[in-house]
């Protein structure tokens, strides 16, 4: 049995490499590989697997057009947006809102007017930029959101040149409500921000949305009144 085993022309291989000095190192290393291989296999297949679950994000829809009320301490504004396009009611003033200006409506004459309100940079799609990479605490459909305050400047006021050393130390606070994956009502308390920047506080803003993305196009009206300007 023994001889079989020695006249074996893999055993005769092996004993010619190992007697030879330059293929002896080679096949040590070889050797090596071998058991490397064989280790990592046994210790992954005795390894327990843990199942990743994959969590889907809740996909909040776009929302491009919508009727809409603000609140704040001060003022209650009725509007209706549908796209870049807004008509909204201020102090019994009706106003038309396009990518030029904003117009007062005085019956089938537009007025421009030099008005750049700030909340009308608060939209939905503003809020979704906001939030978007944070992690709310939720409750039911109800959203809570701290903004860092320096990442709230930057988008809210663009093109900013204010030193946003100190806003890092402060937060806004932005509440989202939902329903059927859409936004229909969000509360700003922007106190840190007022305070930041020397503003008047005009309180909590709270913005209710309504007949979303069921909205038909009002503006062509009242572009053919501006005569093509747009």
């Amino acid at each position: 049995m023994f001889k079989r085993i020695d006249e074996n022309k893999w055993v005769q291989k092996y004993k010619e490499l190992k007697e030879n000095p330059k293929t002896r190192d080679l096949l040590k290393i070889g050797f090596w590989i071998i058991f490397l291989i064989v280790a990592v296999i046994l210790v992954r297949s005795m390894t327990p697997t843990t199942e990743v679950q994959k969590v889907d994000k809740k996909e909040v829809k776009d929302i491009s057009n919508y009727g809409f009320t603000y609140k704040d301490n001060t003022k209650t504004i009725f509007g209706v947006v549908y796209e870049d396009k807004m008509i909204y009611y201020y102090d019994n003033n009706k106003y038309y809102k396009n990518n030029d200006g904003v117009y007062l409506v005085n019956g089938s004459v537009l007025e421009k007017q030099d008005i750049n309100e700030s909340w009308f940079n608060i939209t939905p799609k503003f809020i979704n930029n906001l939030t978007e990479r944070l992690s709310p605490n939720t409750d039911n459909d109800i959203k809570t959101y701290l903004v860092p305050l320096s990442n709230f400047i930057n988008i809210f006021e663009v093109d900013t040149e204010v030193d946003l050393t100190q806003a890092m130390n402060y937060n806004v606070t932005i509440q989202v409500h939902e329903t059927n994956n859409l936004m229909d009502k969000v509360t700003l308390d922007l106190s840190n921000y007022y305070m930041f920047r020397g503003y008047p506080d005009t309180g909590v803003i709270t913005i209710d949305y309504y007949n979303i993305n069921k909205l038909n196009d009002f503006s062509l009206e009242y572009e053919d009144l501006l005569g093509g300007e747009v």
